[in-house]
Parts: C-alpha cells; structure tokens; sequence
C-alpha cells in the first residue's frame, strides 16, 4: 500500500498493520498455479511474477513510477491488492493477486481504458477457472 504513510511516527512507507515490512506476502503455492495457468491461457502474452504496489491513484508519470520502482520494487500498480491481501492475512486464507497490466503508467498507452477492460476481465476469467481446474 504504496501511499499509506505513518512515517511521522517512525514507520516505513507503506507499513500497514499486519504486514510484513509493508507488504503483503502471497501463498507461493498459488502463485505457481497462477503463473502456470496464465502461461497457458494468455498465448501472446507474457506473465510475470513480482510485487504489485497498490494505492489510490491512477498513475501516468515517469518520476512516480521511478519511485514506485524504487522504493518498493513494483512492478504493476493497482488500487484493490493491498486490500484483499491485509484480510486474506488477517484471517490466515492463502491469496495471490493476478493483474493485467494496461499501460506503463507513463502515458504512452497503445488502447484506451474501457477497450482493455473488456479484454482483461476474460483473461482474468479463463485465468481463474484453469487455476481451479488445477488446484481440484
């Protein structure tokens, strides 16, 4: 959770309760599914296993995403993560996230938003089902 900030009180950005160092660590197991079921569904794509920075806001700077990167390693940016992961780890349920990834957050995105949410919406769905089909 990239902008949440109690640095005053000695903290490091994005430590949220509950996190370790500031993050959020996904089930290993479900992140092999996850990666081997978007192998096989997202033909002429490529899949990518890394940390996911969540924050409320959509990003289209260069010197951000350098920060983002830089402070904490991100390689996608999104708002909804963090959230998911803090109560899947609050209640010790495994979890991964899966993103598809519009644009480089660096205005030269070739589609616009509500093209690629179609598209995205139905990988994520074939994703979903070839990881159950796996984990069954």
């Amino acid at each position: 959770q990239y902008d949440y900030d109690t640095t005053v009180f000695g903290t490091k950005l994005g430590m949220v309760p509950g996190s370790t160092n500031g993050r959020f660590i996904p089930n290993k197991e479900l992140i092999n599914i996850a990666k081997k079921s978007a192998d096989k569904i997202l033909i002429n794509h490529k899949a990518y296993i890394g940390t996911i920075a969540t924050g409320d806001q959509f990003i289209a700077d260069k010197v951000k995403v350098k920060s983002l990167q830089d402070n904490f390693n991100a390689m996608a940016v999104e708002m909804e993560g963090a959230s998911v992961a803090q109560v899947a780890n609050l209640y010790n349920v495994p979890f991964v996230v899966i993103r598809s990834m519009s644009d480089k957050a660096d205005g030269s995105a070739h589609m616009n938003y509500n093209e690629f949410e179609q598209i995205a919406a139905d990988n994520s769905v074939k994703i979903v089902k070839e990881m159950l089909n796996q984990i069954n």
